[in-house]
């Protein structure tokens, strides 16, 4: 049978997992019912009947201290031979009070819930029960987050509910502590607030489009840029905006995940050499100009590396890969590392045959090979052969 000590650890467990949505609940007026059996047994009973007349005692006497926010209720047995005729069945908690009094550490747990319950409190009248319903869905923010935290999240959501567009940088917006940094890193989190507020689904991305956000442009790394920029060298390794690429026109780019890879490979100078981007590159999808070009492609031989290739074949029409297959691997395996990150889904499409056969074996080997391991004349050599079987 469940004892005392049981039903605490459960109820525990269960706030813990759910607090923000018992503080809703209780803001707007819903009870807080935890129910569950104790499943009393005739034969462990039999086994000990001391320990279990023992636990049976604590039953009745916590029904009768927290009375009535413990119910106790009790089903009829024939136990002759153990002198019981009802053994406790189930127990009902109907307060949260009450549940507190059971749990471990239910004082802190209970002084918890009053602070956020307080902070939901402050927030209904300065701001609404909308913004405070929705803030109270933030489970760390109500019962984790500082003051000045607590605070800084809540000054963002007003002035964004109260000014349709900003029309500014991040660094501009008038609210007392709140910086770039801290908006990039709480972006989800004030996107998901502001959607219930403003009732209308708002994405982390979203924010930046909806508030007309500026923000600084994206540079691209890149070689051979002499084409599409007068003045330049053919071989000055430059950072430039997306929109100076929005104007290029090249028939043939290479990408190459690696920047020191980048810096030396040996191509033409009329193939613009884009490098050191890592994830970046998925900025590049906005690039109209880019799908009128055939792109090389070559990233690490690990499962990220696939990963980019095969969003790079969503974004553009012609993307070929450089060295990223099975014979590539086998070739050089002896210096390929073991690979600590998880196994990552396998992208649904773009990825050829060949590739998604390496992409298996990647992962069932737990290795990854780095491209800067592999001798830079076998590269280079590589893109020259993939770019004239383009010619």
């Amino acid at each position: 049978m469940k004892t005392i000590e049981d039903v605490g650890r459960l109820l525990a467990k269960r706030y813990d997992a759910n607090r923000a949505k018992f503080l809703r609940g209780l803001c707007l007026g819903e009870e807080f019912v935890f129910e569950t059996a104790l499943n009393p047994n005739r034969k462990e009973a039999a086994s000990d009947i001391v320990r279990f007349r023992r636990d049976f005692l604590n039953w009745t006497n916590t029904e009768k201290q927290l009375a009535p926010g413990v119910e106790l209720r009790f089903r009829e047995v024939s136990w002759k031979e153990l002198g019981l005729s009802r053994v406790p069945s189930h127990v009902c908690v109907k307060t949260l009070t009450a549940a507190f009094e059971l749990m471990p550490q239910g004082d802190s747990r209970s002084r918890s819930f009053v602070a956020a319950q307080d902070r939901f409190a402050l927030v209904r009248e300065r701001a609404g029960e909308t913004v405070a319903l929705a803030l109270a869905g933030e489970d760390k923010v109500m019962f984790e987050a500082s003051e000045a935290e607590f605070e800084r999240l809540l000054s963002v959501v007003l002035w964004l509910r109260d000014h349709p567009a900003a029309d500014c940088f991040i660094r501009e917006l008038p609210i007392e502590g709140v910086d770039t940094k801290w908006l990039e890193n709480n972006r989800a989190m004030t996107a998901r607030v502001l959607s219930i507020v403003l009732g209308e689904p708002i994405s982390s991305e979203g924010i930046v489009a909806r508030w007309r956000l500026k923000v600084p442009p994206v540079l691209v790394r890149v070689r051979h840029a002499a084409r599409f920029v007068p003045g330049l060298n053919p071989e000055d390794f430059v950072a430039l905006p997306l929109s100076i690429f929005a104007r290029a026109k090249a028939e043939k780019f290479c990408i190459v995940e690696n920047l020191q890879t980048g810096l030396a490979l040996d191509v033409p100078y009329d193939v613009p050499v884009i490098c050191g981007m890592g994830n970046a590159i998925r900025s590049l999808r906005q690039l109209d100009t880019l799908n009128e070009a055939t792109i090389f492609y070559m990233g690490d031989l690990d499962q990220h590396g696939l990963r980019i290739l095969a969003s790079l074949r969503a974004s553009f029409g012609s993307v070929q890969s450089v060295l990223m297959d099975c014979t590539t691997l086998e070739k050089f395996r002896h210096l390929a590392v073991n690979d600590p990150t998880e196994p990552i889904a396998m992208p649904a499409e773009g990825l050829a045959a060949g590739e998604l056969k390496l992409f298996e074996e990647l992962q069932s080997s737990r290795l990854r090979l780095e491209q800067e391991r592999i001798p830079m004349s076998v590269i280079s050599r590589a893109f020259v052969e993939a770019l004239k079987g383009t010619s």
